[in-house]
C-alpha cells in the first residue's frame, strides 16, 4: 500500500541530496556524470560513499565517508519521526 506522504518523503529527500550535490561540486569543483546521478538516485546508500572517496583530497577521504556513514542513523531517525508526525496528522490508513 502506498501511502501519500511516503512519495513527498522520496521527494524532499533527493531535492535535499541533489541541492547537497550541487554545493558540494561547486565547492570541490567535481562533475558528476550522469551515471552517477542515476547511482545516486537509485543506490545513495552505496553511491554517496564512492561520490566521496572521489571528491575529497588525499586524508579527507576516510573521514568524509566516516561521516556519511554516521549520519545514516540520524537520517533513519528523521525519515521514521516524518512518517509518525504524517501518521498522527492524516491518521493510519485501514488495512484490509
Amino acid at each position: 500500500m502506498f501511502f501519500p506522504y511516503v512519495g513527498l518523503q522520496m521527494f524532499v529527500g533527493m531535492f535535499l541530496i541533489f541541492l547537497w550535490l550541487r554545493g558540494d561540486e561547486i565547492e570541490y569543483r567535481y562533475c558528476r556524470s550522469a551515471m552517477m546521478n542515476i547511482g545516486i538516485a537509485a543506490l545513495a546508500l552505496v553511491f554517496i560513499p564512492v561520490y566521496l572517496y572521489r571528491t575529497r583530497p588525499r586524508g579527507q577521504k576516510i573521514k568524509a565517508i566516516g561521516l556519511c556513514f554516521l549520519l545514516l542513523p540520524a537520517s533513519f531517525a528523521c525519515a521514521f519521526a516524518g512518517g509518525v508526525v504524517c501518521a498522527l496528522l492524516f491518521g493510519l490508513p485501514k488495512v484490509g
